[in-house]
């Protein structure tokens, strides 16, 4: 094994002190986390190390789960409708435009994502 690929692993990999200071809980709670396999871990000599990319474990979203389907999402959207005041106009065309900037993003984001396949 190379040099330069074993130090890019072990770059990628963090121990939970370095995970604990990214503000990802008490080391305890992720080597909890750890054993119940909810976060993919690895040993190396006798201690944890997660992977950068495995991060996300570690997180939960702080609102209902959003499904493809859009099952959750159209009761979201239900709720805020009920609960806020109706827009004005001009708040409507604002709200046009930030929503047309932000479809368009998506668009190129996707088409960005298919071309490099």
């Amino acid at each position: 094994m190379s040099a330069a690929f074993t130090s890019s692993v072990e770059s990628e990999l963090l121990d939970l002190r370095e995970v604990c200071a990214l503000g990802y809980g008490h080391a305890q709670s992720i080597r909890s986390r750890i054993h119940r396999g909810e976060v993919p871990a690895v040993l190396v000599g006798n201690r944890f190390k997660i992977r950068r990319d495995d991060l996300h474990h570690l997180t939960k979203p702080a609102g209902p789960a959003l499904t493809d389907d859009g099952g959750d999402l159209d009761a979201l959207v239900q709720r805020i409708v009920e609960e806020l005041p109706p827009l004005t106009a001009s708040q409507k065309a604002e709200l046009g435009q930030l929503l047309a900037v932000a479809c368009q993003s998506m668009i190129l984001t996707s088409d960005s994502r298919v071309a490099a396949r």
